[in-house]
């Protein structure tokens, strides 16, 4: 799982998103992967700019 470095860390460990880990939810759908690939490249917030892109 990929999270953004401008997460609130006490947010996630609220809502009990563990990020000390790797964490593997298996193969995704060709469909999944052109989402995620679209998220990570136009909403993904990155820290050095603000936002990807």
């Amino acid at each position: 799982m990929l999270v953004s470095p401008v997460t609130h860390g006490r947010s996630l460990e609220r809502m009990g998103v563990r990020t000390d880990e790797p964490v593997n939810v298996g193969r995704f759908s060709e469909g999944q992967r052109r989402f995620l690939e679209f998220h990570r490249e136009n909403v993904f917030l990155e820290r050095r700019s603000g936002r990807s892109k």
